[in-house]
């Protein structure tokens, strides 16, 4: 029972795998193997945003390096236009009072904005850092 003869030579009706076994495991590895390839790309994603994140990080400290905010400096002297360097990013430092009605003698908070920016798929993207500075003022 469960024989056949085909050619000369009998076979077990049983041997091998059932068309919905095949599917089966063709379901399972086509699953496996998409997981596999999103977990992929997302890993290069996230390494190509630590290398821009990187990048950004050594513009910043270039432009602290190249334009350092020393205690001795007027207000006006802490702004930096924009500074091009050579990884295609642009730097530039802007610098507003905390308050509205500030004279420059008496005492003050201000804010300073250091902005990174690059060109990301023809867009424009930035990153900013803001610091805090007091400036003491000439009024006694």
């Amino acid at each position: 029972m469960g024989r056949a003869l085909y050619t000369g030579v009998y076979h077990d009706r049983r041997s091998g795998f059932t068309l919905i076994e095949v599917l089966i495991a063709m379901s399972i590895l086509s699953l496996g193997l998409s997981i596999f390839l999103v977990s992929a790309s997302r890993c290069l994603a996230v390494m190509k945003l630590s290398k821009v994140y990187k990048t950004v990080r050594w513009t910043l400290d270039q432009g602290y390096v190249d334009h350092p905010v020393v205690r001795s400096d007027e207000i006006e002297d802490i702004k930096v236009m924009e500074t091009r360097y050579p990884n295609g990013m642009t730097y530039s430092r802007e610098i507003e009072p905390m308050d509205d009605d500030v004279d420059e003698d008496s005492d003050c908070l201000f804010l300073i904005h250091s902005k990174v920016t690059w060109s990301n798929k023809g867009k424009t993207a930035s990153s900013e850092i803001v610091r805090c500075v007091f400036h003491k003022g000439t009024k006694e």
